[in-house]
Order: structure tokens, then sequence, then C-alpha cells
């Protein structure tokens, strides 16, 4: 098998040494391997070399922007071990991610989103506290009032954070690899919690889901990009058979289970193996499944952009039929709502629960929203995304929606909105 190990830009000494070894090792299990940075050559030696498995050691032992190589790695068309761009980015985004597991169910030590301008020790709060920005690497630990006010001050003041209590306990860890335990564990509790925050954030390969028990079981830290060599995780490993070789094997087995075989080039991050029964019906306002919609915009966006149900209410008015849900299996997966003003179709909203994400929800939805604007003669559709919502810019730009202009604090908060529009053939 031709393997191209895939390493940051400037790995440090202690990450420089374990990718090494993971090359020996997978040499010496007969493969060939090939070695590449994760820099602006990645693609173009991808297409050249055409391997069988991207090894994505950049995600790893890496942190600036390797979120983003897995799109490079599915746009090229390779099986690649790993979690992908949108569970990778959810992963940083702590501000989303927080409420995400909590609404779904999954126990978090308390916490609370907040701004830098307001930011202030909540009610039942005690020091120390740890304090998450989106996007930093290393969390702080705060211990007094002090640290806390001299720590905002390196924020913007409408910067979101998150504050969480610190709590002592026993620490445990679980490992799932594609959806599945990777090694045995008796702890049920920690097992489900770990699959639930598996599905909801849309994992794959390797993840590690650290909790920790006070008398109550919360879950911790998450890590959808763990080391395969860390001391601990290889101890634990060894107790059940498995030595560095035979773990590396299982993650080669495990790359891109949910792609199609290498050497067709592009994206793949909303496809499955398999398709479920997705149907695709119009919005029906005394709809008992009415409350589901409106928890998918919770999940799905923040206090300017989820639609309450007067939002919804005055949407409806303006075409039903343009008010459409996706449902599986019974439940409402997704929504779309949209209208008919001048001549040309705006697109206000979609979502997808985060469950029933890389299923072809949006697809459906979309694809049923514009057979039925096409119908009525109207040759294109608008719509507006956040300028800083990457992973919704590449998605309509992949569903043939073009970028046609800005506008300027569009949203709640300020930021500006890209306007994108499809032309209807």
């Amino acid at each position: 098998m031709k393997i191209v190990v895939l390493e940051p830009e400037e790995p440090d000494s202690t990450g420089a040494k374990k990718i090494g070894h993971i090359s020996a090792l997978l040499k010496s299990s007969g493969h060939q391997v090939l070695r590449q940075k994760a820099d602006s050559s990645m693609y173009a030696f991808l297409l050249k070399n055409t391997p069988d498995v991207v090894f994505n050691l950049a995600s790893i032992y890496g942190w600036e922007r390797t979120n983003l190589v897995p799109a490079v790695l599915e746009i090229a068309g390779r099986r690649y071990t790993g979690s992908n761009l949108l569970s990778l980015s959810l992963a940083r985004n702590y501000t989303k991610r927080f409420p995400l597991l909590l609404a779904s169910g999954v126990p978090l030590v308390e916490f609370k989103v907040m701004k830098a301008e307001v930011a202030a020790v909540p009610a039942g709060f005690d020091f120390p506290l740890t304090l998450y920005c989106d996007g930093v690497y290393d969390e702080m630990t705060i211990k007094n009032q002090f640290e806390l006010k001299k720590a905002l001050k390196d924020y913007p003041p409408r910067e979101d954070l998150v504050l969480q209590k610190i709590i002592t306990g026993d620490r445990s860890s679980i490992y799932i690899l594609d959806s599945a335990p990777f090694l045995p564990t008796e702890n049920s509790a920690c097992l489900e919690s770990a699959l639930k925050a598996y599905a909801l954030l849309e994992a794959r390969g390797l993840a590690r889901f650290d909790f920790i028990d006070d008398g109550n079981i919360y879950l911790d830290e998450i890590d959808l990009s763990p080391d395969p060599l860390d001391e601990t995780f290889l101890q634990t490993a060894s107790k059940h058979g498995l030595d560095e070789i035979a773990i590396m094997q299982q993650l080669l087995e495990h790359a891109g289970q949910d792609l199609p075989s290498p050497g067709r080039r592009g994206s793949y991050l909303h496809k499955k193996a398999s398709t479920p029964l997705i149907i695709i019906r119009p919005l029906e306002w005394e709809d008992p499944e009415l409350d589901q919609i409106l928890e998918i915009d919770a999940l799905c966006f923040n206090e300017y952009d989820a639609y309450t149900l007067e939002d919804y209410r005055r949407w409806f008015s303006y075409d039903p039929d343009l008010c459409l849900v996706a449902v599986i299996d019974g439940r409402v997966a997704g929504d779309v709502i949209s209208r008919i003003v001048d001549g040309r179709a705006e697109l206000a909203s979609m979502a997808t629960h985060p469950s029933y994400r890389r299923r072809g929800v949006a697809e459906a939805l979309l694809a049923e929203t514009v057979r039925r604007i096409n119908a009525r003669g109207i040759p294109q559709i608008d719509i507006e995304v956040r300028k800083t919502n990457f992973i919704g810019l590449s998605f309509w730009k992949k569903m043939g929606f073009e970028k046609i202009g800005e506008q300027h604090s569009f949203y709640g908060d300020g930021e500006t909105a890209i306007k994108m529009r499809k032309t209807i053939k």
C-alpha cells in the first residue's frame, strides 16, 4: 500500500520524533511510505503520487489551520485517517460545542458563554475557573479576579468566551474508532456519552473522550485527533493485545470508510456509504414536530441567527409551500424556508440536526426547494451567509451558488454577510 505520511509544516521536536517513528512502523509493515508537509504543495503532491491512504499526522501534531487539511484531502479524492473538516472545526469552536453537547444530553461540568466585554464570574461559580476562546489551542486556568481581568484584556470586546467550573474526581478515557469502542470498556455511562458526542460532532477515525467522576460523571475533554503514540494509550492498548504496529494497521483499515475508493476526485463531506430514506414535505403549522424544528435552529445557530416561533410564523405566512422539512424515521432531521419576492427566490434559512448530517439531508432539502421554485418559472435563488461561516460558504459553493456581493452589519452582532446566488436551469 502506498501511504503518504502528512506532517505539519513546523512540528515540535517531540512531534517530529513521533512522525518519524510512525513512518518507520508503516515501512516495517511492508508499506511504501512518502512524507509530505501540509503546505501549499500538498494538493499537487497528492495528485501526482496518488496514494492509497494519507496518514494525516498534521492534524495530530500541528494546530495552525490543520483543521482545514481534511478538506484538501477530500477535494483530492484521497482516503485519509482521522476526522474531517467539520468535526475538527467544531471541536475548536467551544462556544458552539459546549451548548450543542449539553442540549443533546451529554453531561458537562457547568459553564457559561459570554462576551469578553461583559465577562464576569457567574453566580454560583467560584475560582479557579477554566477560560476557553474559540480557535485557541490552550485553555486558561483562572485563579482569581485579577487574572480574569488581565486575561480579558487580550480579547476583542465582542469575542465569545466560555467560563467553566473546575471540579476534581476520578478520571478515565474512552477511545472511539468509527462509532465503535476501540478498546473494551465496562463503563456504560461514559461509553454512551462518548458515542453520542462522537455522532453529534460528526467525528470519524479515532477520537478520545475524557471523563471526570466526582459522584456524577461529566465529559471533560475531547480530542478528535488523539496521539496514537500517547504513552497511556499504548499501555492500555497493550493490555488488550495491541502493539504499535497493530494500532497503525487498525487506523489504516478504518481510513475513509465513509469515502469512495481512491482515484475519484471531489468533496465527500456530506456523503455516506448508505443513504437513509428522506421524506421531504411542507411544514404544517400545527405540526406536532414544530418543537423539533426550533430545537434544530437552537443547535445550529447562535443567538442572532436562530429563528424563533414568530420568525417561522412570519415566513410560513409568506409561502407555506416553500417551508419544507426533511423527515427520517418519523423525526424531523432538517428544514428550509424560502419565499419568492420581486421575481426571485430568497432562501432564508436551512439547517440539519447534528445527528443527521452527512446523510444527504441538506442536499435533499435544497433539491426540492429548487424544484418547487423552478416550477414557478423563477430563474434564481439568493442567500446570505456569514462571512466567517467557512463550512457554509464551501457547501453553498458546491451547490452551485456564486458570490454576488457583501452586506456589512447584516447580522445582529454586526458581522458581514456574503450574498450568493444560484441560477436555476
